[in-house]
């Protein structure tokens, strides 16, 4: 082995030992006596000739002690012997080691490195312990064998080449592309993406690799003056009227007409307009692209996808927020005036503005929506709504509703958005809890309805719902379930299995099962429920109806005006009353009144009265008022309210006055008994005490007290 050295050479023939310049390895390393130690002896005064193992020991030393020991001192001093202008691409290194040079120093030679320190390698972006040893070690090894002759006189250097047009593009490309990465605030980022090709020489995975790492602060920046600067220098190079055409006319949010320019310039209409798309084409090419300004602009409208918070913006590009002199203005606003591809509105930056950047909005979450319209915000692509934080506070601002923190994107009505809410759960879900997801002041009611008569949703008991594509059991009336299960099991069921079959599956009340498996289409005899072959009667008989009162060719029955009645809800009444109006089980009749067509039905455990509320409103009938429907003989309905009992009236009166007879303070004592007779069910009876009899037996509790008031205290 031979190694070449600046004063000889150092190897296994008999020329080894003969040196042109004899020096030591003390002077060739004069920060580093101390570890100038080879087989336990000092080899300071050594001369610097040696075998390849001393040159390798002492290398490797020297390199070890100037990482570890001498961080602060120049490279220079370390190593006095390096070739000073020996060409940088001489220095025998690696890839990143070749690319931190590049970033360390401008110098083509070793000149520039030498001048800096292990400290200032150690503090360029991306080195690390390795690279550091193998530009160290590379500088030691040049000082031994490096090139110590002059750098060549400037007139003996060849003229350089004309470069080719296609090379002095690819430059000025390279450039305008550090330029981009610089005004974007990547300037640490890669430049390029290379492709690699596992079949090519080292030498070219090397220069692949070399590509791969450059950024743009590999190149030089031509000292340039900021958009700031520059569109100051624009607006102070125009004269007054161009000022005011751009501050009034150009920038402002609120432009003034051209007539009001014209008037503060004593000139016409079409002359400022000639002077505005003037000036207007001296914006266009301050904003181009290239220009400290268009660069700006281009670089905000590549972070607004589709949308950005003008504050982000701000704190990226801090210019944005000085003032700019003579319009008592940030930068960014008359920015936001100069591009028509850059609008802001509410804090939010947008391009061209928010209106297009919702719509863009909602076209990218319906890529990512399930079929209700439900998004994960997990599934999304970073950065597709603005950064970080930025897209709920967008998605907010746009409309868009939020369940557990999934994004709705169809919510228009409540079927729409209790499908979304729904599809979030993922399973049945109580009316309540969904009426609570939606958040909206709407009618739980109307909420209700909107489930029924909405196919897409599924009731799977009392008080749930579910998706109807879930394929889930659906929940009928109780009615509608007994029957199910009644033919599911040949007609005939236990009452005991029927509840358990029913009352433990959609949550209802045992208790009403049996009530249910009583009435209307079904019977229960001795324990066992089977469908009833006889249509259902009605358990009492008017006359024997509490609260059901006749009088002549009416009946009157008594109820309190309570919220249902004023809000419009139907209500139950006896089947006395039903029986009145010859209403079978799972029949219906509709009654004539001066207000239209009243309904009464029987479909449930009893029958029920359809809403009164326009009576009440017509009335203007108070909560809690007493009231009277009547039901009479010639098939018509109305509602009338309790008249007042007159001054003076006995309490006999006081009892028929309950009946809603309004006249009682003319009638005499046998008129009373008379009328109250006929009320109760047993018209032409004059005995008192059959009168007092019959209203015990209908259980009419202030009836019975104001009678016995006046006709057993009396006795």
């Amino acid at each position: 082995m031979e190694i070449v050295t600046s004063f000889g050479a150092i190897g296994d023939s008999d020329d080894a030992n003969i040196l042109q310049t004899p020096r030591t390895w003390g002077q060739m390393f004069p920060e580093s006596h101390a570890v100038l130690v080879v087989g336990g002896r000092s080899v300071v005064e050594d001369d610097a000739s040696a075998s390849a193992d001393e040159y390798e020991a002492v290398a490797e030393q020297v390199t070890q002690d100037i990482i570890e020991n001498r961080t602060a001192t120049a490279l220079g001093v370390l190593l006095p012997f390096a070739p000073r202008h020996l060409p940088g691409k001489r220095l025998t290194v690696g890839v990143r080691a070749f690319t931190c040079l590049g970033r360390l120093t401008d110098s083509s030679t070793l000149e520039g490195v030498l001048s800096t320190s292990v400290r200032d390698i150690f503090d360029v972006r991306g080195v690390g312990l390795g690279t550091v040893q193998d530009i160290v070690g590379a500088l030691v090894r040049v000082s031994l064998t490096g090139d110590q002759s002059e750098p060549p006189s400037p007139v003996d250097e060849p003229a350089e080449a004309e470069l080719p047009p296609a090379i002095r593009q690819l430059i000025d490309d390279v450039l305008a592309l550090s330029r981009w990465r610089r005004v974007r605030g990547q300037s640490i980022e890669p430049l390029f993406e290379i492709r690699g090709d596992d079949a090519a020489p080292e030498q070219l995975q090397d220069i692949l690799t070399r590509l791969e790492t450059l950024t743009a602060e590999d190149f030089p920046t031509a000292a340039e003056p900021s958009a700031f600067d520059t569109l100051t220098a624009f607006y102070d190079d125009l004269d007054d009227r161009d000022k005011q055409i751009f501050r009034d006319r150009i920038v402002s949010p609120v432009p003034v007409t051209l007539q009001a320019v014209a008037d503060d310039w004593d000139v016409s209409r079409e002359r400022i307009r000639q002077l505005e798309s003037k000036l207007q084409t001296r914006v266009t090419e301050l904003r181009s692209f290239g220009t400290p300004v268009g660069d700006l602009l281009a670089a905000l409208r590549a972070e607004i996808t589709p949308v950005a918070s003008l504050e982000r913006l701000l704190s990226r590009h801090p210019e944005l927020r000085e003032e700019f002199v003579g319009f008592s203005s940030p930068m960014w606003q008359v920015l936001d005036g100069i591009d028509d591809n850059i609008k802001v509105t509410d804090g939010w930056a947008a391009t061209p503005d928010t209106e297009v950047s919702k719509a863009k909005t909602h076209e990218f979450l319906l890529a990512f929506a399930d079929e209700h319209g439900v998004v994960d915000p997990k599934s999304l692509p970073p950065g597709g709504l603005g950064a970080g934080d930025e897209q709920h506070a967008w998605l907010q601002w746009c409309g868009y509703d939020f369940f557990r923190g999934r994004i709705l994107t169809s919510t228009k009505n409540l079927g729409d958005h209790a499908a979304s809410v729904l599809s979030v759960h993922g399973e049945s879900m109580g009316a309540e809890d969904i009426f609570a997801g939606i958040d909206k002041e709407r009618s739980f009611r109307s909420f209700l309805n909107q489930l029924g008569g909405d196919p897409r949703f599924t009731r799977t008991s009392k008080s749930e719902w579910a998706l109807a594509d879930w394929d889930v059991a659906e929940y009928g009336s109780i009615r509608a379930q007994i029957a199910r299960v009644l033919d599911e099991n040949g007609g005939a069921l236990d009452v005991d299995e029927l509840v358990d079959a029913i009352a433990t599956r959609f949550g209802v009340a045992a208790s009403s099962v049996r009530t249910y498996a009583a009435t209307g289409d079904f019977m229960l005899e001795r324990g066992v429920v089977s469908r009833r072959t006889v249509a259902a009667a009605p358990r009492k008989a008017p006359e024997d109806t509490r609260g059901l009162y006749r009088d002549g060719a009416v009946w009157r029955f008594a109820i309190v005006a309570n919220k249902d009645h004023l809000r419009g809800s139907g209500f139950a009444v006896p089947s006395g009353v039903a029986r009145l109006l010859n209403v079978d089980y799972g029949a219906s009749t509709e009654l004539h009144s001066r207000l239209g067509a009243q309904a009464v039905r029987w479909k449930g455990v009893q029958p029920g009265c359809g809403s009164i509320r326009r009576f009440l409103q017509e009335l203007n009938t108070p909560e809690g008022d007493r009231m009277f429907l009547e039901f009479r003989d010639d098939n018509t309905f109305d509602v009338v309210p309790a008249t007042p009992l007159p001054a003076g009236a006995t309490s006999a009166a006081a009892a028929l006055h309950l009946t809603g007879k309004s006249d009682v303070g003319t009638l005499s004592e046998p008129q009373i008994v008379s009328a109250l007779a006929e009320a109760l069910g047993i018209p032409g009876e004059d005995r008192a005490r059959r009168v007092l009899s019959a209203a015990r037996g209908r259980d009419e509790v202030a009836i019975v007290e104001l009678l016995e008031e006046a006709w057993v205290t009396q006795r």
